[in-house]
């Protein structure tokens, strides 16, 4: 019975901050961030979209199954593996081997 107080009470106090249309949107995300997202080396991530309003960072042999989506720039660091595609507002740089197959 406590949980579901918890979770009800959580939902009322992240809709007095994000509007219900921005949830939505969110909810699509495995990982999303306001500022930065870095996943670390050798991290898979499966499944769900990573994003950011600022910038991504995909570590060394990092194995991403989802779709990348940032607004700002996009650094791919080596031998890392995106299984779908990456879109950025700003530049997407790939280093040594990273791949996109999307």
């Amino acid at each position: 019975m406590g949980w579901r107080v918890l979770i009800t009470a959580l939902l009322f106090f992240t809709s007095q901050f994000i509007s219900i249309n921005s949830q939505a949107q969110i909810c699509a995300y495995g990982i999303y961030s306001q500022d930065e997202t870095n996943i670390r080396d050798r991290v898979t991530v499966s499944p769900g979209m990573i994003g950011s309003k600022n910038k991504i960072e995909i570590g060394v042999e990092a194995d991403i199954k989802g779709t990348i989506i940032s607004s700002g720039n996009t650094i791919l660091r080596n031998n890392c593996i995106v299984e779908q595609s990456v879109y950025a507002g700003g530049t997407v740089t790939k280093q040594s081997g990273a791949a996109v197959s999307g």
